[in-house]
């Protein structure tokens, strides 16, 4: 963050566009050139398989000094391959280089490009001064809402004394009016326990005896029987 305060910038580190062509164009010849060399490899060993086959033909016939021949060719070609592996493995090390070059490459512009645009959003904020001077300002206009509010809050007053002791008294006289009417209430309801006489039976009510399950499922039974029939 030295840029905020003023102190020598940084070089900056930048990569040119041609060096960027240059790697790519080097990744896909490294690419061909092993592509060249596999196919050189297999060739060879192709030969070296056709190598050992003629020697073993030369031996059936019981031609020994041919069947030499064609094993030293075999060694020179098996030679040739041994070289081939060693060039693929050394082209495929540089292949290798060059494709970490190429995203450090990316990874560098990609950061110089985050380093750009985190200073340009720092610069239009104003710097650290400007931001504590917002804050302070959010800070007051805090305060002053806040003082706003309590003053909107103030209980007003009436001028009116109220007796919180005659409140108490209505209080209580509503109170023992409600379990008065519940007392009243109870009264009413209650049911006689003597025999029920010509007057009684009018306000009494039967009860019905209450049917078994055993009883509801025979029912049931032979209304079904009925619709059945």
């Amino acid at each position: 963050m030295s840029w905020l305060f003023g102190k020598k910038k940084k070089k900056e580190i930048s990569v040119s566009q041609k060096t960027e062509d240059s790697t790519n164009k080097s990744i896909e010849k490294m690419d061909q050139t092993i592509s060249l060399l596999e196919k050189r490899k297999k060739l060879l060993e192709k030969k070296m398989e056709q190598e050992t086959e003629k020697a073993k033909d030369f031996m059936k016939k019981g031609d020994k000094s041919s069947a030499m021949t064609c094993l030293k060719r075999k060694k020179q070609y098996e030679v040739q391959v041994q070289r081939l592996d060693q060039q693929i493995m050394n082209n495929e090390q540089m292949k290798l280089t060059l494709e970490n070059a190429a995203t450090d490459i990316e990874t560098l512009k990609a950061q110089q490009q985050a380093a750009k645009t985190m200073k340009q959003v720092f610069k239009e904020t104003g710097g650290i001064d400007k931001v504590q001077d917002v804050m302070d300002e959010i800070q007051d206009t805090m305060a002053t809402a806040n003082e706003l509010g309590d003053a909107l809050a103030q209980d007003l007053g009436t001028g009116q004394i109220i007796d919180e002791g005659e409140l108490e008294d209505e209080l209580d006289m509503m109170e023992q009016e409600e379990l008065d009417k519940q007392m009243l209430g109870m009264k009413q309801t209650k049911v006689p326990t003597g025999p029920l006489t010509k007057g009684t039976a009018t306000t009494a009510t039967a009860s019905k005896p209450v049917k078994t399950a055993k009883e509801v499922d025979d029912e049931l039974a032979e209304l079904e029987a009925e619709l059945n029939a």
